[in-house]
C-alpha cells in the first residue's frame, strides 16, 4: 500500500505545481494621481500619456495593488443636492443614489476620466469624488 501511496503523491506534487500562477512585475507611468488619499500610478501599456480611460489598469504605490478604471465617479453630496441634477448638467449617466452618495457612469469611452473627476470636484455642491476602481485580484484569507 505504501509503494503505491508515494507515486500517487508524486504525480500529485507535479500537477499542482504545473497550476500555479507567477505575479509579473508592472511597469508603472511617472504620472500619479491622488484617490481617496491613496497614491496610484498607470500601469504601462500602450498608452503611455497621463490621460485616464475607462479600462486602464493603475496601481497603488504602496501596496502595488492594481485596480481598472470603471469609468465611474463616486461622489458624496450634501443631504439638500439633488444627484440627477449634477449628472444632467455634466453629461453624465446616475447610476446610484443613497443618503450622501453618488455614482455617475461617464458615458463617452473616449473622456479622460481625470478631467471629468476635476469638473466634478470643482463643484460647489460636491463634498468629495474619486475615480471608481474594480480590484484585479482578489486576495484570499
Amino acid at each position: 500500500m505504501k509503494v503505491l501511496l508515494i507515486p500517487a503523491l508524486v504525480f500529485m506534487a507535479q500537477a499542482t505545481a504545473e497550476e500555479i500562477l507567477i505575479a509579473e512585475p508592472v511597469q508603472l507611468s511617472n504620472h500619479t494621481f491622488l484617490s481617496n488619499g491613496q497614491s496610484f500610478a498607470k500601469v504601462e501599456g500602450a498608452d503611455l500619456s497621463p490621460a485616464l480611460y475607462v479600462g486602464d489598469q493603475v496601481a497603488e504605490l504602496n501596496s502595488h495593488e492594481t485596480y481598472t478604471l470603471t469609468g465611474e465617479i463616486v461622489a458624496k453630496l450634501p443631504t439638500y443636492v439633488v444627484a440627477q441634477k449634477i449628472a444632467d448638467s455634466l453629461g453624465l449617466s446616475l447610476i446610484y443614489t443613497r443618503e450622501q452618495r453618488a455614482i455617475f457612469k461617464i458615458d463617452d469611452q473616449t473622456m479622460d476620466l481625470s478631467l471629468v473627476l476635476a469638473q466634478v470636484q470643482n463643484l460647489d455642491s460636491v463634498i468629495s469624488a474619486q475615480l471608481g476602481m474594480k480590484p484585479d485580484a482578489i486576495e484570499a484569507e
